[in-house]
């Protein structure tokens, strides 16, 4: 498991969490309010393997993303079908990746191949009007 641990310099508090959880509180932070007044911009990329879509904690994250709104963040799921030691369908297969991640109420674009850098841009230039957190499901091949 990832731990940071991270300051955070207007509301001086501390947090611990894994990988995900930070980048979603960073993105969070971002959207604020207070953040947007004083003309802080920019999105948040998060780069995930499909192996961590095998943890709780990050449903948990996807969930708080669209609770709160999230359109600055943009998660990229490096979907080669591989965990660590083991295929996902030996281990915990997770068949239909993009539509669970659009029943959390997510935009999500999937990638057929994402060695492919002008796929990569189409999908990373591809612009929602809405205020929900952004997946983009890359297939890859392990090597």
């Amino acid at each position: 498991m990832k731990i940071a641990v991270v300051m955070d310099p207007i509301s001086d508090i501390d947090f611990k969490k894994d990988s995900t959880l930070l980048l979603i509180y960073e993105a969070q932070k971002r959207n604020n309010e207070d953040r947007k007044k004083q003309k802080i911009k920019g999105n948040v990329y998060v780069m995930i393997s499909d192996g961590e879509c095998q943890e709780g904690t990050t449903w948990e994250s996807l969930l708080i993303a669209t609770k709160h709104r999230l359109d600055n963040l943009v998660i990229m799921v490096d979907y080669n079908k591989i965990q660590a030691l083991s295929k996902l369908k030996d281990a915990l297969p997770l068949d239909n990746l993009l539509n669970k991640i659009k029943s959390f109420n997510w935009n999500c674009i999937e990638i057929k191949n994402g060695h492919s850098f002008k796929d990569l841009i189409i999908g990373f230039n591809k612009k929602f009007k809405n205020k929900k957190p952004t997946a983009l499901i890359v297939n890859t091949i392990k090597g």
